[in-house]
Order: C-alpha cells, then structure tokens, then sequence
C-alpha cells in the first residue's frame, strides 16, 4: 500500500512518461529511459522504508541506519567491516541481519547499490563509460568495465546504446 504522497510522487512519474512518449521530442526515448528509472528507485525506496518499518524490535534501526550510511558512504567505502563498525557490531552480525531481511548479504547489497548507480548514470548523463567508473569509486575503468559485465552479461558502452 502507498501512502498518499507516494501515490502522488509516482503518478507524476507515470505522466511524465506517458508526456514523452506521446511528444515527437528530440531524446525522448532516452527521457522515458531515465524516467523509468526514477520511477524502479522510488519504488525501491518505498519498499525499502516499508520493510525496514515492519521488522521487529531493534532490527528496524540497524537495517536502516545500514542503509543511509550505504547512501553516504558507497563510493569511498564498500566493505562490510566499514559499516559494521559504524554500526558497533560484527560483520557476521550485520550480515545476518541485512540477509533476513532482503535476502541478500550485505555485500551484495553495497554491490547491487553500487550497480544501481551505475545503470542511472549510464541513462541519465552523458559522462563517458571512464568518467562513470571513477566518479563511482573505481580507480580503474577497466575494473569498472569488468565489473559492470559481470554483473549484467554486456559492457556498460553497450548496455548504454541498448537504451538508444
């Protein structure tokens, strides 16, 4: 269930898209790609604050303290001990935790974050595929590359001309 301010927040999303592919506008389609975007990570936001509010006890405030640290900290620091140590726990601990409640561990969920940002910048900027990796923390491009493949089965240049 949405609340009345994101029902709003993702009704004017929908229209938007909706504006653009009826428009006969130079770039729409790339417009409706990012639009679509935004639209994939308010959803995971609303879910996000949603499951972190349903989970019992104290479990609520690691989860989501977990998650703004993630937020402010993913392109510098992308270990485990970083933030379990932010969070005074152990690694193990916060783990567990994170992967009761997504699913996935907490590793993986700084990599899916990372991957995330990755796939917005590739739609919505027109950095080059170098510029996105370093700006995302990689000190390497060809890491980044390597990185992005792996994860989603093509190069991030063609991902990129995939949205074209």
């Amino acid at each position: 269930m949405l609340s009345g301010n994101q029902e709003k927040k993702l009704e004017a999303i929908f229209e938007s898209i909706i504006h653009e592919y009826n428009s006969e506008m130079e770039g729409r389609n790339e417009m409706i790609a990012i639009k679509t975007l935004e639209l994939l990570l308010e959803c995971e936001r609303f879910f996000v604050e949603k499951s972190t509010k349903e989970q019992p006890g104290n479990n609520n405030d690691i989860i989501e303290n977990f998650n703004k640290l993630m937020q402010q900290h993913f392109l510098e620091e992308r270990s485990v001990q970083f933030y379990a140590n932010a969070l005074h726990m152990h690694p193990n601990r916060l783990n567990f935790l994170i992967k009761k409640h997504t699913g996935i561990s907490a590793k993986e969920t700084i990599i899916d974050h990372i991957l995330l940002e990755a796939k917005f910048l590739l739609h919505s900027s027109s950095l080059t595929i170098k510029e996105i990796g370093y700006k995302l923390g990689f000190d390497d491009p060809n890491y980044f590359s390597s990185f992005f493949c792996k994860r989603m089965s093509m190069p991030p240049a063609a991902y990129r001309n995939k949205l074209v």
